[in-house]
């Protein structure tokens, strides 16, 4: 979980990239932004854009459609 604050950013796009070792998510204060299925091919990252808002991102892995 990070706290990202970048203002004049409000509604940009913003790549973000995580490392989950399974299927990752992307969440966005507490609403879930998008999911991303990851291989050892593509090192197990995952990469989204979201749109900028403040608040807290936080990133999970997901195997079995548990976190």
């Amino acid at each position: 979980m990070v706290s990202w604050n970048w203002p004049g950013f409000e509604g940009k796009d913003i790549q973000v990239k995580c490392i989950p070792i399974s299927d990752g998510q992307a969440l966005l204060n507490k609403k879930l932004i998008g999911e991303q299925a990851t291989t050892e091919e593509q090192q197990f990252k995952a990469t989204f854009a979201l749109p900028y808002a403040p608040g807290v991102i936080r990133a999970a892995g997901v195997t079995d459609e548990k976190k």
